[in-house]
């Protein structure tokens, strides 16, 4: 596989001097889809219980009453292996990390986004 760090932040493009740091969104190109950052920078929190089976194919959310969450995506002090969407790993619910955080959801066509308001 090639790493190219055109797209995401990992270990090897993340150092700033005294550090390695995690950096605002948009800075790298957008991907294949016109989407920024979806990997690496921070690890990303998911609705899922974690599983050592992969989660169903139709996109329903696991839940469990276990403890760990998935995550997905890399992070900025992590390696490039790591920088991937479809890499999971969990964390248990609740904890609080510099290398985790989570998506912020906006209108999927902004220029549209009148038509959905809940006025």
């Amino acid at each position: 596989d090639r790493v190219d760090g055109e797209y995401f932040w990992y270990n090897q493009n993340s150092w700033q001097g005294d550090g390695y740091y995690a950096h605002p969104v948009g800075l790298k190109k957008p991907n294949a889809f016109g989407l920024y950052d979806m990997s690496g920078n921070v690890w990303e929190w998911c609705e899922d219980s974690w599983s050592d089976r992969f989660p169903p194919r139709q996109g329903r959310v696991v839940r469990s009453r276990g403890i760990e969450r998935v995550k997905r995506g890399g992070a900025f002090y992590f390696g490039a292996e790591f920088s991937r969407s479809s890499y999971r790993s969990f964390e248990e619910k609740g904890v609080r990390s510099p290398y985790i955080g989570f998506r912020v959801r906006g209108p999927l066509f902004p220029k549209f986004s009148h038509l959905f308001s809940q006025k």
